[in-house]
């Protein structure tokens, strides 16, 4: 809200909220009362404007910026939000997944457990030893057993192709998507594998031996039990049980490898599934601290923007001002609080928009308004420089009249002297004193009008002493005039005495013209103080003349004659001071107007300078606001320079803690690849060590095969001979 006061001279700004233009306030309220050059307020009305521009641009620029970080962060937090989102779904259906498997598979096992345990108890109970088997059985179950053998060492150890490199097996591998972890499960269950197989082969070679053995030593017999024909139906279950019991057995043990082998791939998917939910949480945690930073920075941005009200009336921002000295929980923020901060940032850029046009709104009133102000300000000083150039015109025209007059006086006083020491030579010594002292005096007074205009600073103390230097003449000139009137009264009293003297002689036909001649030299003589007035001195030269007068008559009538001349002379000299009584009360009159001028210019003159004082001091605090205005400026231009250096500094920092971290994982990763290839060649190795043995072991089988074959051929060569003889042997 704007408004004037009555003499328009200054304008008073009230604002509401929301009003952060501390420069255009100070623009409005630094003005006095006093003027200012035109040129100069313009300047400063421009470069003001120049910085409210530049201003301007800078918070149109800095809120563009801060738009432009606030979408970005918008839609990074949505990306990730999104992310975690879709991972966190994914890992909880995996682990509902595993979790069931793992059910699932307890169950099994539990369930394959039971069986194990009633499995071993029914062959403890009906298991026959070998020794007791019949021939015909034992040679079958071998061969079964054999043949199961050789199957399922065919399916767990794979054959590796010829020609292959470890470097290229190691890249199809890393190009499958195969993990360390994964090549060490598979190398782990590769291991037990072979070493299960070993066991088996073991176990199976000294059990054909045992066969052999038995079968060599105990062939006789079996033929003669063979011969005698006695096969029971009991024995014949018993063996088949026995394979049952044994086909079970090796189903239960595949399965119980296959669950072992499972179970190691869930502990590995486990284990992954752990170090990746400790990433995600630190991962978390680090959102968390940013989003932290990004709430208290739009609290700052907030506060800076004169917004209050949204950040009292948001919890997030209340309970991270609360929290902020703890670490981050994670009921601190949450996708609720996030969606609530994006809310709040929709808000808050409606906020600034708002604000921006209110700024814009307000700024264009206010520039209307200056500028109006402004119109009425040049105006009046223009009014103002108008009348103080009449007023120095006037004054230059009074002093140029001053001066005139002076110089008139001047003429009439020389005019004056000159036909006073014509008339009077004998006064001619004092008439000049007198023209020296009102030379002086006129002199005076124009060096006073002089400095006044040339000696602005010493003006005060030159005018006192002027002043006070007029004051002593004034006081003379009043002593001299006193002085004057006082003769003149004395002299006209002695006039009038001589002239009732002369009346009253006259009448009685004084005859004495030495006592009138007397009377009169002596009045003349004391009113002179010893001074000889030339008619006197005439008069008193020829008193031949006068002692040549016989008759009284004619005497008097002479005596009456010259003092009439004399009385008419006498009058004249006295009239004429007070002529110049006149004329000093003139001169005296002419000096006071000129003293009463002189203080009214100085008076002016003095206020002219008290405005410019205050003008300067208006000028002189401008500029120290503007200086700390520019100081306050370059304070904050320097803290954001150290706070992007030191911002710069912990970038740096943190690049170089991830060059290093890049590093060692480089490290770690070629370590890990030579650690790889060398257990990749370790286990290509034992594979090859493995399929030597398993090639010897099928040599071995071969072998045995054709033992047994040649048993065969001998048990049926036998067998026939037995034919041959049917009641030779019987079964005892």
């Amino acid at each position: 809200m704007l408004r004037f006061d009555r003499d328009g001279a200054t304008l008073i700004e009230e604002l509401g909220q929301g009003a952060r233009c501390p420069r255009l306030r100070w623009m409005f309220t630094v003005r006095d009362a006093q003027w200012l050059p035109d040129d100069l307020y313009k300047t400063k009305v421009r470069k003001l404007a120049e910085l409210y521009k530049e201003r301007s641009e800078e918070w149109s620029k800095k809120s563009g910026e801060l738009e432009g970080v606030i979408k970005a962060l918008e839609t990074h937090l949505c990306q990730v939000e999104n992310e975690y989102k879709d991972k966190l779904e994914k890992e909880s259906s995996q682990r509902k997944n595993l979790e069931k498997d793992a059910a699932d598979m307890k169950g099994k096992i539990e369930k394959y457990e039971a069986e194990l345990e009633n499995a071993r108890k029914s062959s403890e109970i009906s298991l026959v030893p070998v020794a007791n088997f019949h021939l015909d059985s034992s040679l079958n179950d071998l061969t079964v057993a054999e043949t199961t053998n050789i199957e399922n060492n065919q399916i767990l150890v794979p054959k590796i192709p010829l020609g292959v490199s470890g470097t290229a097996l190691a890249a199809s591998l890393l190009r499958d998507g195969w993990s360390l972890a994964k090549m060490y499960e598979k190398y782990q269950e590769a291991a037990d594998a072979l070493r299960h197989e070993k066991w088996g082969r073991k176990n199976a070679e000294a059990v054909l031996a045992r066969v052999l053995h038995e079968i060599e030593e105990k062939a006789e017999l079996i033929l003669d039990e063979r011969a005698s024909g006695f096969i029971s139906d009991e024995h014949a279950r018993m063996i088949e049980a026995y394979n049952l019991m044994n086909k079970k057995l090796l189903q239960s043990l595949e399965k119980h490898e296959n669950f072992e082998n499972t179970i190691l791939h869930l502990k590995a998917e486990s284990r992954k599934w752990e170090c990746e939910y400790t990433i995600a949480q630190k991962e978390i945690t680090d959102l968390e601290k940013q989003v932290t930073l990004l709430l208290k920075e739009c609290q700052e941005i907030q506060v800076r923007c004169g917004v209050t009200q949204l950040c009292n009336n948001n919890p997030l921002a209340s309970a991270v001002n609360i929290d902020e000295g703890r670490s981050t929980s994670e009921h601190l923020i949450s996708f609720k609080d996030i969606n609530e901060l994006v809310e709040q940032n929709v808000q808050l850029r409606g906020h600034v928009a708002r604000l921006s046009t209110e700024m814009e709104n307000k700024e264009t009133e206010l520039m209307d308004a200056f500028q109006i102000q402004l119109q009425k300000i040049t105006a009046e000083a223009a009014s103002k420089v108008e009348a103080m150039l009449k007023r120095s015109e006037e004054q230059g025209q009074m002093i140029e009249s001053l001066h005139s007059s002076v110089a008139m006086y001047r003429r009439l006083y020389e005019e004056e002297q000159k036909i006073s020491a014509s008339t009077h030579p004998n006064t001619g010594d004092l008439a000049e004193d007198r023209k020296n002292e009102l030379m002086l005096m006129f002199e005076g007074s124009q060096d006073v009008s002089k400095k006044a205009y040339d000696r602005l600073a010493e003006r005060s103390k030159g005018h006192e002493e002027d002043l006070a230097k007029f004051r002593g003449e004034a006081t003379l000139l009043r002593s001299e005039r006193d002085k004057k009137v006082l003769e003149a009264n004395f002299a006209k009293d002695q006039v009038d005495g001589l002239k009732k003297e002369i009346e009253h002689q006259h009448l009685q036909n004084c005859s004495a013209p030495s006592l009138v001649m007397s009377i009169f030299c002596d009045a003349f003589l004391f009113h002179n103080h010893g001074k000889t007035d030339p008619l006197i001195s005439v008069f008193l030269v020829k008193p031949v003349q006068v002692a040549g007068f016989t008759s009284a008559k004619v005497l008097g009538n002479y005596l009456i004659q010259v003092t009439l001349d004399f009385i008419k002379v006498w009058v004249h000299e006295i009239n004429r001071p007070f002529f110049q009584v006149s004329i000093l009360k003139h001169e005296k009159e002419i000096l006071t107007n000129s003293e009463r001028r002189a203080t009214d210019e100085i008076h002016n003159l003095s206020e002219r300078l008290h405005r410019l004082q205050s003008t300067l001091d208006t000028i002189q605090s401008a500029d120290e606001v503007r200086e700390s205005s520019r100081t306050v400026e370059i304070k904050k231009l320097e803290e954001y320079a150290k706070r992007v250096e030191r911002e710069w500094a912990e970038a740096n920092r943190e690049l170089q803690e991830e060059r290093n971290r890049v590093r060692v994982l480089t490290n770690d990763k070629d370590n890990a690849l030579e650690t790889s290839i060398k257990q990749l060649q370790e286990m290509k190795k034992e594979l090859a060590d493995a399929w030597a043995t398993v090639t010897s072991a099928e040599s071995r089988a071969a072998i045995a095969e054709a033992r047994c074959s040649e048993i065969e051929t001998r048990v049926m060569s036998g067998e026939q001979k037995v034919d041959m003889k049917p009641s030779s042997i019987w079964p005892l």
